[in-house]
């Protein structure tokens, strides 16, 4: 495995990079979750209590309730709708916001455009362009991302080479690749 290379040539597209981005900003927000573990709980119930606070407003207070029920009737609870709705949409913002500040970035910086060429040998990674040219020693490296669209390769712990999966020419070559990361960072990296 040491004697082997992999040489990959990589252009980030821009479907590649906003996907990349938007997954690292939701692995962000996954992270900051797991940190307040020992507050989660508390977290939780707090939103419960509130939560059930809303729906008590939203239904009326108890007098109203119980003249409701004397009735027969009951309002539908608007305000518990909007409420919903207001989260709902909030999210969906959130979400066009980092596809499209990522979107802007892409067609901004010229240097995302540029093809790389990486050589992955038992001694590090070899990437150069018409722009850089390094060597990055596997123990420099922080650690390895997969998800369903790149291997991200991270030198800090923010910044990563993206590789896409769609650059492989066959699943043989990307289980060589995979198997050069397991070989050569071995452990939680």
């Amino acid at each position: 495995m040491e004697d082997r290379k992999i040489e990959l040539l990589v252009k980030i597209e821009e479907e590649d990079y906003v996907r990349i981005n938007y997954n690292f900003c939701m692995r962000k927000v996954k992270k900051s979750f797991k940190q307040l573990e020992g507050m989660a709980i508390f977290f939780i119930f707090g939103c419960l209590i509130l939560t059930a606070a809303f729906i008590a407003f939203s239904l009326g207070t108890i007098a109203t309730q119980v003249a409701h029920s004397v009735n027969h009737t009951r309002e539908f609870p608007f305000r518990f709708v909007i409420f919903l709705a207001i989260v709902t949409i909030y999210i969906i913002i959130i979400q066009r916001n980092i596809k499209k500040a990522s979107r802007k970035t892409y067609q901004n910086n010229k240097i995302i455009h540029i093809e790389q060429k990486y050589i992955f040998s038992g001694e590090g990674i070899q990437i150069s362009s018409e722009c850089t040219n390094a060597k990055l020693p596997w123990d420099r490296v922080e650690r390895v991302e997969i998800n369903k669209y790149a291997y991200e390769v991270f030198y800090t712990i923010n910044q990563a080479y993206l590789i896409p999966k769609r650059i492989f020419k066959d699943s043989n070559e990307e289980n060589c690749f995979k198997e050069m990361l397991n070989f050569n960072l071995p452990g939680e990296r």
